[in-house]
């Protein structure tokens, strides 16, 4: 049965929040540790986790304490279930270490994305100090460039905002001081409210915290559960007095006080409603969901997720690439509509376990660094989106957050670099939703920890268009298996006469979603609130009128491909992948997303390089009949577009296939393949044609 396989695969609750700082001089402590820049010998500041490895028990954390009377060590513990905890302590460049008992540790230490981040295995001993010796160093300098990073979404207070940024190399927080959580509450009366003034916090000359931000989100109404969602407003210059609902009024005041809009997360019960109505500037293409732990909210807004959008779920819900695509196919689809949002980060650290910045926005800054210039240049889109990555993009020698005026159809000319320090990078362009490129780059390796790859395509243009850029890498960080990626903000193509046109799946989707919301709001909210939500529905049925039908294959057509076992031949039955020699309990048939990058040994097409061509989702289905020995495989190739599935097809019937036999179809955006690696008579091969053929859409 090895043979049939290898031919067609490729090998809640908040335990405790920010814990106050502490600073502690001349105590006795048995770890005495410093973080040092590898290249200068100076002192610098970091996040530590120290980890005891007791023999035969789980693991157990503590945390450290300055032992500087200048320095400041704060620890940060949350958690949210068994794989979906932060424990750590952000010290300032300072001397720092703990009381522990003897025993093995593994010490981890960070400096943000923009430096090397290692451990440390180290053994206390009874009645011993333990001295040890840190060292990091910096492998880019986003700053030295012009780019300089940010957290939008940040639940930290002003105390300790400069240990934190100062540690994680953060430049601009904005922490939301204002958080209200009932409907028809102003802001100022918030329950989680911390007032301050105006102004702004200069932590150092490129560091800075903007304290007046606002957090609407609301669970309430009437004293009574009722969720709306939640919605920014950032850098007003007073506290705001209006409550919601309704939003527009708001919008209106925010931009009078020069704010701006950020809509955190896509799939809240109202964020559809504001895109339209408040005219949202920022989408969080890295939300507060997205963490360096294992994926913790599977379930929330399970019911939001869009009919035929393909977003990948499990057993137990959205897996974390589903949850990722769910929020760049809804950007995607926001942006077809004509809503030219600009991305963002937001990491909600302060609540959710999560280091600050984790996710972060880099805004380029050519004219040099100052708050006003950062927020600017984020509001025009000139940016990306990181949880590792860095990725520097222009299209006509446009940087990213520009439109392009083009006369007739054309190609542009789409230039950048990636540096990392995961190599092997997945990057793709995209343009107007759609994957229209997977790029094969070649890699320079300046140092085991520096990667860097150049970029330089050209992209066909036929209309008014917009086009961007994601890289992706699937990194393991302790033990915890992590897809990495970096998003670009896009670049508007300009066409006169030929506008850019949304697919009616996306419109319809909109168009539904508003219909919810009326019917579930109707006995809630006052004829003007719910007026909001009616004004919604009517934008995305006027834009639903110039959609474009297209009908790509959908999950559901792939799983009906599968053949039950009491619909199989006599003596066959569906087989797992556990029962063959490759490393996997996981059972097929299988429906995998992004083979390429989340499940490596999980595919195979019978093509040459097919680990950069556009399949982006993949059935396998194996089947056996033990008493004959005999095996066969089935595999479904969903591709990004109809020509690649072609010319796949007419790859894999070309092939002379040395044992056994196999049969292929292309049907759109599909190609099927089913093969049998054991001789059988042709008559019972074309039994199982016939079989497959029945079930294809």
């Amino acid at each position: 049965m090895t043979g049939v396989i290898r031919w067609f695969i490729m090998v809640c609750v908040i335990v405790a929040s920010a814990l106050p700082g502490s600073v502690v001089v001349g105590e006795d402590v048995n770890l005495r540790l410093t973080l040092r820049d590898h290249n200068t010998g100076q002192l610098v500041p970091g996040r530590i986790t120290v980890e005891q490895h007791p023999e035969g028990a789980a693991p157990v954390y503590h945390f450290v304490k300055s032992l500087d009377p200048e320095g400041s060590a704060i620890p940060y513990d949350v958690t949210r279930g068994p794989g979906s905890f932060e424990k750590h302590t952000t010290v300032s460049a300072h001397p720092f270490g703990a009381t522990v008992p003897p025993g093995f540790y593994v010490v981890y230490y960070e400096h943000g994305p923009e430096w090397r981040g290692n451990k440390a295995k180290l053994t206390v001993k009874e009645g011993e100090v333990t001295e040890y010796e840190l060292s990091t160093s910096r492998w880019i300098d986003m700053n030295e460039r012009g780019w300089y990073s940010g957290d939008t979404h940040v639940h930290r207070t002003i105390e300790d905002l400069p240990n934190v940024m100062r540690a994680e190399d953060l430049n601009v927080a904005l922490p939301l001081s204002y958080w209200v959580r009932d409907a028809y509450t102003p802001p100022a009366q918030g329950d989680k409210t911390v007032a301050v003034e105006p102004g702004l916090i200069t932590v150092d000359p490129n560091r800075v915290i903007w304290p007046m931000n606002t957090e609407y989100e609301l669970f309430t109404l009437n004293g009574q559960r009722h969720t709306q969602g939640a919605v920014f407003v950032l850098n007003h210059q007073q506290p705001l007095t209006l409550p919601a609902p309704p939003v527009a009024l708001i919008a209106a005041e925010a931009r009078r006080q020069g704010a701006i809009l950020d809509l955190d997360k896509h799939s809240w019960p109202w964020s559809m409603m504001l895109v339209p109505i408040m005219d949202v500037d920022l989408f969080e293409l890295a939300n507060n969901h997205i963490w360096r732990t294992e994926f913790f909210f599977k379930q929330w807004t399970q019911e939001m997720r869009p009919d035929g959008w393909n977003i990948e779920t499990d057993q137990d819900g959205f897996t974390e690439w589903g949850w990722i695509d769910f929020g760049f196919k809804t950007y995607y689809a926001l942006l077809n509509c004509g809503f030219k949002m600009r991305p963002t980060a937001g990491t909600a650290n302060g609540v959710h376990p999560v280091p600050l910045g984790y996710g972060r926005v880099y805004v380029e800054c050519p004219d040099g660094f100052s708050y006003d210039n950062w927020m600017q240049n984020l509001n025009a889109g000139r940016s990306f989106v990181t949880t590792g990555p860095m990725l520097f993009v222009t299209v006509n020698d446009q940087p990213a957050g520009s439109t392009i005026t083009v006369d007739e159809p054309t190609t542009v000319r789409v230039q950048g670099t990636i540096e990392t320090i995961i190599p092997n990078q997945v990057v793709e362009i995209i343009k107007n939703g759609s994957l229209v490129d997977r790029l094969t780059l070649d890699w320079e390796y300046e140092s085991p920890w520096i990667h860097r790859a150049k970029i330089d395509v050209e992209v066909p243009v036929d209309g008014s268009s917009w086009i961007a850029l994601r890289c992706f890498a699937n990194k393991q960080i302790d033990r915890r298996h992590k897809l990495m990626f970096a998003h670009s903000s896009p670049v508007h193509i300009e066409m006169p006469g030929k506008p850019l046109r949304p697919r009616k799946i996306e419109t319809d989707y909109f168009v539904r979603r508003m219909n919810e919301e009326i019917e579930r709001n109707r006995d809630h909210l006052r004829p003007d609130e719910l007026a909001e939500y009616e004004r919604a529905r009517d934008i995305y049925a006027a834009i639903e009128e110039t959609a474009i039908e297209e009908h790509p294959t959908t999950n559901e057509e792939l799983m009906s491909l599968i053949i039950p076992d009491d619909q199989l031949p006599t003596g066959w039955t569906s087989m797992d992948l556990s029962e063959t020699d490759f490393e996997s309990s996981e059972p097929i048939p299988k429906l995998i997303s992004r083979p390429d990058i989340l499940h490596a040994m999980a595919w195979y097409t019978g093509g040459k390089g097919i680990a950069n061509s556009k399949v982006v989702r993949v059935l396998l289905a194996l089947y056996r009949n033990s008493e004959r020995k005999l095996g066969m495989g089935m595999y479904a190739h969903v591709y990004a577009d109809e020509e690649s599935a072609r010319m796949n097809a007419e790859i894999l019937k070309r092939r002379e296939v040395a044992r056994g036999r196999l049969y292929v179809w292309q049907r759109g955006d599909l190609l099927v393949g089913l093969y049998n690696a054991v001789e059988m008579t042709d008559e019972e091969f074309q039994s199982w044609v016939q079989r497959v053929d029945a079930r294809l859409p």
